[in-house]
């Protein structure tokens, strides 16, 4: 081997060495994860990494999360515009949400993947177009007038009201399309929200191709706590646990202090579970109706338990 092409060589080791440093994703074993079905037709849209300014730190400065716009305290229907609006109103800075797709691959806001509970439609989201969804009205409101929201209703509204959305992603990996994270990643980038948001979904292959196409956003776990899904976690950086409270023990608790991860929980509606979690580190409680409270009513809450 020539001596000009030895050093080549070891210059180009150096570079792939400094990439994986840079990425600690492409070191972790991700084999079991399988791509989007377009993946080769669609090119992903990839919003490149920056420093996280503490965003994860920040969050425990609001306590309190309006799930699906809190609609217990509005009496708006749940995931409707006026349900986050009047969250937003009774002082929730951050407003979590659950999105589906319709028939030809458009994002909405809707909680169940079937329309009859919510809506008063029939049949799963799936099996409408966005235009079929649009001519549907929202259970719930006195006249059912509501429409369903789509994403980008429901990001304008985050915009201009500077709100943080938690993102509850439903579809599984098999039913989202390279096109639709595109979709995705696109609007919050519109919105300016992509480094703002928060996405979680029980699924690591949906929450790795997030990962993937934007360092930006942060990624809500929401998985057991348990060894492999805490290494998970710390692998996609700028990440934390979301757990179910009522599998949120002592011992889980100081597992994930033990990772140096932080947890958020759901879906607390007693007082004295939120004021409980809140002492043991949660940074987040998600709530269908508790009313915000100043840190200091919750450290006072606190010092009597």
């Amino acid at each position: 081997m020539s001596k000009p092409f030895a050093v080549i060589v070891i210059l180009m080791s150096l570079v792939l060495l400094g990439l994986s440093m840079a990425n600690p994703l492409q070191s972790y074993n991700f084999s079991f994860l399988s791509s989007s079905n377009d993946s080769k037709s669609v090119k992903p849209v990839v919003f490149p990494y920056h420093d996280y300014n503490n965003f994860i730190e920040s969050l425990g400065d609001f306590t309190y999360v309006a799930h699906r716009g809190a609609p217990m305290i509005s009496k708006e229907p749940e995931n409707s515009i006026e349900a986050f609006k009047a969250a937003k109103e009774s002082g929730y800075k951050i407003v979590e949400t659950d999105l589906q797709l319709t028939k030809d691959g458009q994002w909405i806001i809707m909680h169940d993947y079937i329309l009859d509970r919510t809506t008063n439609g029939k049949g799963t989201v799936r099996s409408h177009s966005l235009k079929e969804i649009e001519g549907l009205r929202l259970k719930g409101n006195v006249n059912e007038s509501l429409s369903i929201p789509t994403l980008e209703d429901f990001l304008k509204l985050c915009g201009s009201e500077k709100l943080i959305p938690i993102l509850d992603i439903k579809p599984n990996e098999k039913q989202i399309s390279s096109r639709s994270y595109n979709n995705l990643l696109n609007s919050l980038n519109k919105y300016k929200l992509l480094d703002k948001s928060i996405f979680c979904s029980y699924s690591k292959e949906v929450l790795f191709e997030l990962r993937k196409r934007s360092d930006a956003t942060t990624i809500a776990v929401m998985m057991d706590v348990n060894q492999d899904n805490l290494d998970f976690a710390n692998k996609l950086r700028n990440a934390f646990m979301y757990c179910n409270y009522e599998n949120t023990s002592d011992e889980k608790i100081q597992l994930i202090n033990n990772n140096k991860l932080k947890f958020g929980v759901w879906t607390v509606n007693d007082e004295i579970v939120a004021d409980y979690f809140y002492k043991k580190g949660a940074i987040m409680i998600v709530t269908d109706k508790l009313k915000l409270k100043t840190k200091d009513v919750l450290l006072k809450n606190i010092s009597t338990m």
